[in-house]
């Protein structure tokens, strides 16, 4: 940023006297034209730097045009104005998750920890889900807590649509909760109103027909997207959740989960050499059943229902990043005949 100001004076200082000159011949020209109209309609291209965006050069055009028009303008104020367009565009350049590639939501649910190439960078390459390694599949978890199969999920952990859940064991030995079906029933809702919700219920409250409600928050006892909550199988199994094309995967809970079968094949990275060698001593890999994936590795697609049109690829390790594709570029009614379910 220092050598970014220091170029941007000297060139500020080789210019003045010239576009002051120019400036000085158009205001007596048009005497009436706007302050915003300048010679310096941008700053020159060898000064673009990583502190200083589009918007801080539209700023600082401004700043400098409208001190030469008004002949007011100092370069102490100029650089000073610099100075301050550049540190707020580097606050403006604060690391958003959401724009990072892979199932984020899915590992913070977990409790899996970013692992970063730098120590200041934004996006993890990979996330490290070791913990999941050691538990048990006779037990049941939720926010950090363990609860025995038979034992009923506590009211502090339990959120409003959690009713009589207690941990069970699954049909393939793993344990997982079991809740009572929630149907909630209510009728049509009057023009103009909506039926209020409440985080303390599960089902919509009455009908509402003013404006101008009171809000109320109230923070759940548990994440929504807990995948272990009632799908532990799929996670001791090494499924991958699966997001629809309008999810970001960043931001929302899965939706279903692909699980490996007998049909499931790798489609190698033809960029990453490393992704032919089995042999590979590469920890940035993504599990998917008993079967690895290398950065850019894709899964082959419709090998069961669970994996029409769902593209699955290998970004964020060590979960595989499932979404399905578009209606406009997939049709999910046409795959080949499944025989086994």
């Amino acid at each position: 940023m220092r050598s970014s100001l220091c170029e941007c004076i000297d060139w500020f200082n080789d210019n003045f006297q010239q576009n002051l000159n120019a400036t000085d011949r158009e205001i007596q020209r048009n005497p009436k034209q706007e302050l915003s109209r300048g010679h310096f309609q941008s700053l020159p291209d060898g000064l673009v730097t990583p502190s200083i965006n589009d918007a801080a050069r539209t700023y600082i055009t401004k700043v400098f045009t409208l001190s030469i028009m008004t002949r007011r303008g100092s370069f102490i104020q100029i650089c000073a104005y610099l100075a301050f367009v550049v540190t707020v565009t580097i606050g403006q350049d604060e690391c958003d998750k959401t724009k990072c590639p892979g199932p984020l939501a899915y590992y913070e649910a977990l409790g899996c920890k970013p692992v970063y190439e730098k120590e200041n960078d934004c996006c993890a390459t990979k996330y490290n889900c070791n913990h999941l390694k050691e538990r048990s599949k006779t037990k049941c978890y939720v926010n950090g807590k363990e609860y025995e199969i038979g034992e009923s999920l506590k009211e502090e952990d339990a959120n409003p649509c959690d009713i009589a859940c207690t941990c069970t064991s699954g049909y393939d030995g793993i344990a997982a909760f079991n809740c009572a079906v929630v149907d909630c029933w209510f009728g049509l809702v009057h023009p103009g109103c909506y039926r209020k919700r409440s985080p303390l219920s599960c089902c919509p409250l009455e009908q509402i027909c003013r404006e101008n409600v009171e809000p109320f928050c109230a923070k759940h006892k548990r994440p929504y997207c807990s995948p272990d909550f009632r799908d532990a199988s799929n996670i001791f199994n090494k499924c991958a959740p699966v997001y629809y094309s309008s999810q970001p995967p960043q931001t929302s809970c899965s939706v279903f989960s692909r699980c490996q079968n007998a049909n499931d094949t790798i489609i190698h990275n033809e960029d990453n050499g490393k992704s032919a060698n089995k042999t590979s001593n590469d920890d940035h890999v993504c599990d998917f059943g008993n079967m690895t994936m290398h950065l850019g590795d894709e899964l082959n697609q419709a090998t069961d229902y669970s994996s029409v049109c769902v593209k699955c690829v290998c970004e964020v390790p060590p979960v595989p990043t499932c979404q399905r594709l578009p209606d406009n570029e997939c049709d999910v009614t046409k795959h080949p005949p499944f025989h086994s379910f």
